[in-house]
This record gives C-alpha cells, structure tokens and sequence, in this order.
C-alpha cells in the first residue's frame, strides 16, 4: 500500500462511508429506539432543520471530518506534533514507510474535489 493508497483508503471510509452512515442513520432510525444521550441530542436538533438546514449540517459535519483528518495526518508526517513528543511517527506499511506527506495527499484531493456529490 502506498500513502496514496492509504490516505485514500481512510478519506473514502471517514468522508464518505462514516458520513453517509450517520446521515442514513438520522433518516431512518426509530426514534424511540434510541437510548444513547449523544445521538438524542443530535436526532433532537436533526429533526428541527429544514432541507437547507441539514445541508448546513452537513457542510459542518464535513469540514469538521476533513480538519480532523489533516490534523492526524499531520501528526503522522512530523509537521506537528503533540506537547512533550520527542519522537517522529513513522507509519509504515511493511518496510516501506508511507508517512512524511499525507497531509499533503489529502488537502490536495480535497481541494480537487471540494464537495462530494451527495453533499
């Protein structure tokens, strides 16, 4: 796997596989099933937005899914790195190492395809 490999592996399961679920997710589930605090909350405030309300939602969902990913990316290539860290990551996949530019990859395929077809 190359880092193009994985980075596209994990954009296509958190911005498109994660993100579809829980919009599905807050389409169709019962209600009354729900027990969990967090996804009351959300379901609550879900049902009150018009059509361009959940678009807006969406939007927010989605930039917050993308800084979260560009931010462990960078983590991963060593252009940040977490208060008392005094080692680099070094992801590998077998004995290649594909860490050092997947922030990179990533905020270049976003900024190539900005908003997915379903948003």
């Amino acid at each position: 796997m190359t880092d193009n490999d994985f980075v596209k592996n994990v954009e296509r399961e958190v911005l498109e596989d994660m993100f579809n679920r829980y919009f599905n997710t807050m389409e169709t589930i019962d209600r009354s099933s729900v027990n969990d605090p967090y996804w009351k909350k959300i379901l609550t405030l879900y049902d009150t937005l018009d059509i361009n309300g959940k678009d807006n939602l969406k939007a927010l969902v989605r930039l917050v899914m993308i800084d979260l990913l560009s931010n462990i990316f960078a983590k991963l290539d060593g252009v940040s790195s977490f208060k008392n860290q005094t080692n680099q990551f070094d992801l590998r996949y077998g004995d290649i190492t594909i860490s050092g530019d997947l922030q990179e990859i990533f905020l270049m395929d976003v900024e190539e395809n900005p908003v997915p077809p379903h948003l």
